[in-house]
């Protein structure tokens, strides 16, 4: 557990952005003024130039945050979207959006868009032909944790794979007992 609490403690806070349902910005924090140092800009008379990438906006309209049309309804679920974006100083984040509801006050149709932006970590090396001989894992177990460590959801490993995702959950339970933790995250902790 202290592994997992040294990993949280080593993140940065994420860059937040909030659109409002036609892709405008109503809300950046610090961090996202950092990634993306455009987003604020005014001319010289105060009047606001900056505009949201046009890649985070067609990545909200891919997730269905966004409408295609001009009505949008927008309902907190489980539809999200994720990109890479190389922002200033040739640094990589990851974008993802999520829907945010209603604003108070407001009808349906002004539903919001939370972004979240995450600086990218450098990957780090893993030595798989050590990693499967330590954990005595099958080659399919390897196949697993060699997907894992590459951010890949359950979903997309049962794709990646040619399996089902109730197959990468059954391998993921087994690797996790054979290395004695709980999570999937714990399991990329011990790994490092």
């Amino acid at each position: 557990m202290e592994h997992l609490l040294e990993l949280i403690r080593k993140r940065e806070a994420p860059g937040i952005l909030v659109l409002d349902h036609k892709g405008r910005l109503l809300y950046c924090n610090g961090k996202a003024l950092e990634m993306i140092p455009g987003l604020m800009e005014t001319d010289g008379k105060g009047k606001a130039r900056g505009s949201v990438p046009a890649e985070i906006v067609h990545l909200c309209a891919e997730a269905e945050l966004l409408p295609a049309g001009e009505k949008a309804v927008l309902t907190q679920g489980e539809k999200s979207r994720c990109l890479l974006m190389l922002g200033e100083a040739e640094r990589l984040f990851a974008v993802r959006a999520f829907a945010a509801g209603g604003v108070a006050g407001r009808k349906k149709e002004t539903g919001c868009v939370m972004v979240l932006l995450e600086g990218v970590v450098e990957k780090h090396a893993y030595d798989f032909v050590k990693i499967k001989k330590k954990y005595q894992l099958s080659n399919r177990e390897l196949d697993i944790i060699v997907n894992l460590c590459q951010g890949f959801s359950n979903r997309e490993i049962a794709g990646n794979l040619y399996i089902s995702e109730h197959t990468v959950k059954d391998h993921l339970k087994n690797i996790m007992a054979k290395m004695q933790v709980d999570s999937r995250n714990e399991i990329l902790v011990e790994l490092r």
